[in-house]
Formats: C-alpha cells, sequence, structure tokens
C-alpha cells in the first residue's frame, strides 16, 4: 500500500532543499539555503515603500506574561528596528495601545 508521500522526492520527505533534482542521498550540507535563495529570486517584493512612514495592518493583539503586549501582522510600508515605540490604532485613528518596545 502507497502511503500519500510516496510521489514526493527524498528532500521533501527529509526537510532540505536543493537546485538540482532530488535523486539519490541527500547532499552532504543539507539546508533550506536554496529554497530561501530560490524565494529571494523569484517572488516579487512586497507592495509598499519602504522608506515610508511605517504602516501594519494588525491582525491579532495578545499579552504575553513574558514579553507583555504583543501584536502581529503584515507590514504595508515603512520599516520598524528593535526598541521602536509602535501605536496601535483603530481604523478611526483612535489609539488601542501603545507598544513601548518592538522586538521584532
Amino acid at each position: 500500500m502507497q502511503t500519500r508521500t510516496a510521489h514526493l522526492p527524498q528532500c521533501c520527505l527529509q526537510g532540505w532543499a536543493n537546485k538540482e533534482l532530488c535523486v539519490g542521498q541527500a547532499p552532504e550540507n543539507p539546508s533550506m539555503a536554496p529554497l530561501l535563495d530560490a524565494i529571494l529570486e523569484h517572488v516579487p517584493p512586497p507592495p509598499g515603500d519602504p522608506q515610508g512612514q511605517f504602516a501594519m495592518l494588525v491582525t491579532m493583539t495578545e499579552r504575553d506574561s513574558f514579553l507583555g503586549r504583543v501584536a502581529t501582522g503584515r507590514i504595508a510600508s515603512g520599516q520598524v528596528k528593535v526598541g521602536d515605540k509602535i501605536k496601535v490604532l483603530r481604523h478611526s485613528g483612535e489609539l488601542v495601545m501603545l507598544l513601548s518596545q518592538c522586538n521584532n
């Protein structure tokens, strides 16, 4: 009886990536670096201005006993660095919370 993964190359089953066809043994130093390089090479960057004002669409906010307030979302424009202060606003512009420190 065949499993659902029988058609997959060994690299997929073993968690490594290679630019060459996945035939035979795993490379000496298996890694995901070729996959990440391919993503950077073939996937276009998101729209938005990296030099513009920081804006992020927040999809989830939570409170963590170790980290404190956490906002998760997709950056639409600008950049954020560790230590930046972030304001979380409602669509109306009302302040929801102030994150005193950004931990990327």
